[in-house]
């Protein structure tokens, strides 16, 4: 599982299951969610599961069930 600290939450870490499920809440992806997938793609290997939740979201953005905004 991939944790990724947040700078705005800097004592509390967030993983993409954490991602996964606020950006599929909201509908939305936002900048700082954006950045996480990209930090998690570009950093160490990815299990297979959290390379799955990746692929999901952005096959849901692609498919328009999730919007991205600038936020």
């Amino acid at each position: 599982m991939v944790r990724i600290m947040s700078s705005s939450h800097s004592s509390r870490s967030i993983t993409l299951p954490d991602v996964y499920f606020q950006v599929w809440e909201s509908e939305t992806m936002t900048l700082s969610a954006r950045a996480i997938l990209q930090e998690s793609l570009l950093g160490e290997q990815l299990k297979e599961a959290d390379r799955a939740l990746i692929d999901r979201l952005l096959f849901a953005v692609r498919q328009g069930f999730v919007s991205l905004v600038n936020v």
